[in-house]
């Protein structure tokens, strides 16, 4: 089953300086479990509304890049496997 992602749980999983270590840790093991199991889905709005939290909380700019990086990459991968498979 498909799990999307807000905005909030990106958050906390990414942010270093966040005020709550076990929503942190939380949303870290939901983000990875659904990495591997290839469930995550996230909107280009919750993108959008990440890099800017993740700047107002004062995080570097290379780390929200990377970030960003990394999930548009996932994206990609996805798409590529679903066109593939359409091909085929």
């Amino acid at each position: 089953m498909m799990q999307f992602f807000d905005t909030n749980v990106l958050i906390y999983g990414f942010v270093k300086n966040v005020d709550d270590k076990h929503q942190q840790q939380t949303s870290i093991n939901l983000i990875e479990n659904a990495l591997s199991s290839n469930n995550f889905v996230i909107s280009d709005v919750v993108l959008y509304e990440f890099a800017f939290i993740a700047n107002k909380l004062e995080e570097k700019k290379e780390n929200i890049d990377s970030f960003l990086i990394i999930i548009m990459l996932i994206i990609l991968y996805r798409y590529f496997k679903f066109f593939k498979i359409i091909i085929s």
